[in-house]
């Protein structure tokens, strides 16, 4: 399910999810997860105060994800897949997709073709 959602609604998403996660992928294609604080700032998201494996990853490969879990069980995971650009000792995520998700309730109903998945999925547009 797609639903066009204005970026100030990924604004009020990231509010109502408290903790998130910024994944980076080294150069070996390990991933690499971190606890961090995330803002939106304009158009994208500001990631503060990153370790040096973090930075490095992201000024290696530029494409990152920023996840934050439900804040309640049962809740949606927002999700956010980016382009990362250095900015002092942290980076500035320019947001390309943003969903989301949770776990389908178990219906037990075989994913249909042209599903993307068995899940409840709502897609935040980021422009």
């Amino acid at each position: 399910m797609s639903i066009n959602v204005p970026l100030a609604e990924l604004a009020q998403a990231v509010k109502n999810h408290p903790s998130a996660y910024l994944l980076t992928v080294s150069d070996g294609e390990r991933v690499h997860a971190v606890a961090v604080d995330a803002v939106v700032e304009g158009n994208r998201l500001r990631v503060p105060q990153l370790g040096r494996r973090s930075l490095t990853n992201s000024e290696q490969q530029s494409s990152v994800t920023l996840l934050w879990p439900p804040a309640l069980t049962g809740g949606y995971t927002l999700i956010v897949d980016g382009t990362a650009e250095r900015s002092g000792d942290g980076v500035l995520v320019s947001p390309v997709r943003a969903v989301l998700h949770r776990a389908a309730a178990g219906s037990g109903e075989p994913v249909t073709e042209g599903d993307a998945c068995g899940s409840d999925c709502v897609e935040l547009p980021t422009q």
